[in-house]
């Protein structure tokens, strides 16, 4: 509205007249004297408070009274019209949770003059919730005392929003990231690292990981390593992107083949960095490996097999013939002579296949584990070959340990006890007064040891190296053999988590198992 003072030119004043809302009968005044010179200026202050959605506030203590611009009202939800602002009701629009720290900041503001900004939540009457900011600072009287507050309030609803959905959006990036098994990183030009999550971390031991964000790390791999992956960095760098698989030997120790991709970024001040992900693929080559050998040993399985198992074939059809022509001449003796060497290359075809079963059945079987009892084990091996030649001349001793409580696979056990009982019988050295196989289980360094040594032919030098591959023979003119016994033991020890080794004594051979306990 405007006014005239006598004498005066014309002033505007800056004011809102409305009925109570109790009784019709009284109106209130509101109103703040403001030195505009044209009240388009008013309209044009409102204007402006309404985009960009600021009002201003002021508090006078000496009087008790709250005034708020129609922008302030907007942002509560209620009109002028209806509703009067006063100290207690203005503080009640805020949520419960904010309400004891805005009285904290206002309180603190009066007592030391200071400025002030807090932000909030305010609950319209609709139940809609508005985020504000604001910000004030304390009004002086003219003796340099407080006697109110002025501010300004923003509603901030929409950059509230935004934070947080930023801010969600960097919580699941952050749980993505922290919970993938790959390593990923970020490297600045300095090659320092500025991020990296937990997969990463892991790899440097404990008393390591609070000194690798910030830090190059370089020094924790050997220099070859070293220069290799900062290689890739440079080039990431120059070209934008980079991709290799590289061998390291990580802080903690562990040997791990990685294919590691880097990739060249820039933030919103265009300093660059690169991002890093590397996953290990030490299994993936490690089991590729496993399948080129498992190729040339099926290649090589075939080939062998086949002569194998038809010279037996050939050779018993031929003296068949043969006995039919002995027959014809009534020549018994020698038919006799015949039908033994077919009885013994017959024997030998069915131990070749007995072999491949037994090879057969240690890839495929599907076994659980269960309670060793090696004593047991042992006793029916020996008796299993009781019938081999030469078996009266050795001399079995056995020593194991009772207390060992060793959980499993037992059919895998007896393959291998078995087969090293029964070598040390088919390779007994004869030249020698007494032969004897020792047999020992004990357990050292929460490893169980089964340890076999005898005093026989022992292992060529020259084949020593080849000792647990397919189809060797070593000693093929003293008794047949299928040459798989040992490769069958090695892969039955492998399939229980174990190892097996081989010493030569000098006197003949001595055989080591050593399994873990599950």
């Amino acid at each position: 509205m405007g006014y005239n003072k006598p004498h005066k030119k014309l002033k505007f004043l800056l004011a809102s007249v409305y009925n109570n809302p109790i009784s019709l009968n009284e109106f209130y005044f509101k109103g703040t004297y403001m030195n505009i010179e044209n009240k388009n200026q008013i309209h044009l202050l409102e204007q402006a408070e309404k985009i960009a959605k600021v009002g201003h506030w002021q508090v006078n203590l000496e009087k008790q009274e709250l005034y708020w611009s129609k922008e302030i009202y907007r942002i509560h939800g209620v009109k002028p019209e209806t509703y009067q602002p006063c100290l207690q009701s203005a503080v009640n629009f805020y949520c419960k949770d904010d309400q004891p720290r805005i009285e904290k900041v206002l309180q603190k503001s009066l007592e030391t003059g200071e400025d002030f900004t807090f932000e909030a939540k305010v609950i319209r009457p609709t139940g809609e919730i508005r985020h504000v900011r604001s910000s004030g600072e304390c009004a002086t009287n003219n003796n340099g005392e407080i006697s109110g507050l002025f501010g300004v309030f923003v509603d901030i609803t929409e950059e509230a929003k935004s934070k947080a959905e930023l801010k969600d959006n960097y919580d699941f990036l952050n749980l993505i990231m922290e919970n993938i098994p790959d390593f990923l990183f970020v490297k600045d030009k300095d090659f320092k690292i500025i991020r990296a999550n937990h997969a990463f971390i892991s790899a440097y031991p404990k008393h390591m990981q609070n000194r690798i964000i910030g830090h190059t790390t370089v020094e924790k791999f050997n220099k070859v390593e070293a220069d290799a992956f900062l290689l890739q960095d440079k080039i990431a760098f120059k070209n934008g992107f980079s991709e290799t698989e590289e061998h390291l030997t990580l802080p903690n120790g562990h040997k791990s083949t990685l294919f590691t991709k880097k990739v060249r970024f820039e933030d919103s001040n265009r300093n660059q960095f690169i991002l890093g992900l590397a996953r290990d693929i030490s299994q993936i080559k490690k089991t590729e490996t496993e399948l080129k050998n498992l190729n040339s040993e099926l290649e090589e399985f075939a080939y062998r097999t086949s002569h194998d198992l038809r010279s037996p074939l050939l050779s018993s059809i031929g003296l068949l013939n043969i006995v039919k022509e002995y027959l014809e001449e009534g020549n018994i003796e020698e038919v006799q002579l015949s039908i033994d060497a077919i009885i013994s290359s017959l024997e030998g075809l069915e131990r070749l296949v007995q072999d491949i079963l037994d090879l057969t059945r240690t890839r495929m079987i599907d076994e659980d584990v269960t309670d060793i009892h090696f004593s047991e084990i042992i006793h029916h091996s020996i008796q299993k070959f009781k019938g081999m030649e030469n078996f009266d001349n050795i001399d079995f001793q056995v020593n194991v340990d009772k207390s060992i409580q060793l959980m499993s696979l037992k059919s895998r056990v007896s393959i291998v006890i078995e087969n090293l009982i029964s070598n040390s019988i088919k390779y007994v050295d004869t030249t020698k007064d007494q032969a004897f196989t020792a047999i020992s289980v004990f357990e050292k360094e929460n490893f169980v040891y089964i340890e076999v040594v005898d005093n026989g032919l022992g292992i060529p030098k020259e084949k020593q190296a080849k000792l647990f591959t397919m189809f060797q023979r070593f000693h093929p003119k003293v008794a047949f053999g299928s040459g798989l016994g040992l490769y069958i033991m090695q892969k039955s020890v492998e399939v229980m988590g174990g190892e097996i080794r081989f010493e030569d004594t000098g006197t003949g051979s001595k055989f080591i198992v050593k399994l873990p306990y599950k």
